[in-house]
């Protein structure tokens, strides 16, 4: 079991986990009891988190996809510039 952190850090340690356990393993073939074990914690800590693995899933999508639009903004930028 991991350390105990603030409700934050818990869920930002659970989304970088649980990324690399859908990458591995796919959507279908990733439990939420696999997310727990990869992340060190017990599935009711990943539920108060998480409602469901679809929640789980929807906002990495979210997040990455947010990630992906920013790199793309500032790649424009700077080729904007040059």
């Amino acid at each position: 079991m991991s350390m105990r952190l603030p409700a934050s850090a818990r869920r930002e340690q659970i989304l970088d986990v649980s990324v690399q356990v859908f990458a591995r393993n796919g959507f279908h073939s990733t439990s939420m009891n696999d997310v727990a074990d990869a992340a060190g914690v017990t599935k009711p800590v990943l539920y108060q988190h998480f409602a469901s693995k679809k929640a789980l899933y929807r906002e990495l999508v979210d997040d990455l996809g947010a990630a992906l639009e920013q790199a793309i903004v500032a790649a424009v930028a700077e080729a904007e510039e040059a």
